[in-house]
């Protein structure tokens, strides 16, 4: 079989952008089938068939070169013979985007919360976190990763509190017909989370639910609710809720829509005030007559 006589590197720390040269020697008859490997992720990087040495040349190495190198060599005879070398680059911190980083974080009240940063360094770095409070809606979360005379690598991270919305507010009633209302009101904090209106109006036995979505932060919604009836009582109920829970309900509003007119209600008080105004004027002609009778004949006796 094949065995690995030496395996060397020109050097096994070498700076960014500086070469690495590997350097594998064989005792083997046959000549063996030497492959490079790279050992974290297990890619091949070389092949060379029939061969008692090989080269693998590194040109200019980075960060993400820096792992462990296998020099595998096979002859068809016994088990392949194998051989690793370790090669270290040195480089300030940065974000190693192989893994995941959640930088917006939406913690619940009372509960806990987990940052995990992962960076490429060497040597290895020291990491600080400082917060940053800045009394809005957000939190940010400032973590570094520190390396003295070798650079700084920052990420800022952000953290929401989540919580119920708030309550909406200037809740008001814009129009009132004989079967609709438009209202208004006025977003709150939505807690962290998306959130969405309920509207809730009661009356007889008629209870109606309409939703509505948010209009942003401190903006004005409105919504139209139809299907009411004429001259008839109702409350209105107002409510936000996002996937935590819910706000509390406003106070109620008492509204009463609009009466339907028709034609045949609109025309009775008109036609009997002419009829009495007829009446009136008749019986007023009638005493005109007898008092001028009256009159006339008392001329004629004088």
């Amino acid at each position: 079989g094949a065995g690995i006589v030496n395996l060397t590197v020109t050097d096994n720390t070498v700076s960014e952008n500086s070469s690495a040269i590997f350097q594998c020697h064989v005792d083997s008859n046959p000549p063996s089938t030497i492959t490079w490997m790279k050992e974290s992720n297990n890619a091949v990087l070389k092949t060379e068939s029939g061969v008692l040495q090989s080269q693998y040349r590194i040109e200019f190495a980075d960060c993400l070169n820096a792992d462990n190198y296998t020099c595998s060599a096979f002859n068809g005879i016994w088990t392949p013979a194998k051989a690793t070398i370790p090669l270290l680059v040195r480089c300030h911190p940065r974000t190693d985007y192989r893994c995941s980083h959640e930088t917006k974080l939406y913690i619940r009240r009372y509960e806990a919360a987990f940052l995990r940063y992962t960076v490429i360094s060497y040597p290895l770095p020291t990491f600080s976190w400082t917060f940053l409070g800045n009394g809005s809606e957000s939190r940010d979360l400032t973590l570094s990763a520190i390396q003295h005379n070798n650079g700084l690598q920052s990420e800022l991270c952000y953290y929401i509190p989540i919580d119920v919305p708030e309550v909406p507010s200037n809740v008001m009633i814009l129009e009132i017909t004989q079967t609709s209302i438009k209202l208004q009101w006025m977003a709150g904090n939505n807690g962290g989370l998306e959130q969405i209106f309920h509207v809730v109006v009661t009356g007889g036995s008629l209870v109606r639910n309409v939703t509505a979505d948010d209009p942003g932060y401190r903006e004005n919604g409105t919504v139209v609710i139809g299907g009411l009836l004429p001259k008839t009582k109702y409350s209105i109920y107002m409510k936000a809720s996002n996937s935590y829970g819910s706000s509390n309900i406003t106070e109620a509003i008492i509204i009463t829509t609009l009466e339907v007119i028709t034609p045949d209600s609109s025309s009775k008080f008109p036609i009997s005030a002419i009829a009495g105004g007829i009446g009136a004027g008749v019986a007023v002609i009638l005493l005109v007559v007898v008092v001028l009778f009256l009159l006339r004949r008392y001329h004629h006796r004088s």
